[in-house]
């Protein structure tokens, strides 16, 4: 699992700077940069409020960084229809 690589992938995915996504998930620069080269292990509320400022759900994000050998790079559509898939099957599980 490629925790680190996955959250950098969905961050320049969405468009975002490394300082916005740190701002925006209540974390500072130097944390997420530590956490995005893997050299830091999050916490679970900082990866919900990363997940969170990224718009994808927690639980996509744990699903993409378990996957991301067999998913390479992923594109901003890959992201916007995983996290689609998975709150959908979530909202209907309820």
């Amino acid at each position: 699992m490629n925790l680190g690589k996955t959250i950098q992938t969905c961050r320049k995915a969405r468009g975002l700077k490394q300082y916005e996504l740190a701002a925006s998930a209540g974390l500072s620069e130097s944390y997420l940069s530590l956490v995005e080269k893997n050299k830091r292990e999050p916490s679970l509320s900082a990866l919900e409020g990363i997940a969170s400022a990224l718009g994808v759900p927690l639980s996509a994000l744990i699903f993409l960084a378990g996957e991301e050998e067999v998913n390479g790079d992923l594109s901003p559509q890959h992201v916007d229809e995983i996290s689609q898939r998975i709150m959908s099957v979530m909202s209907n599980a309820s």
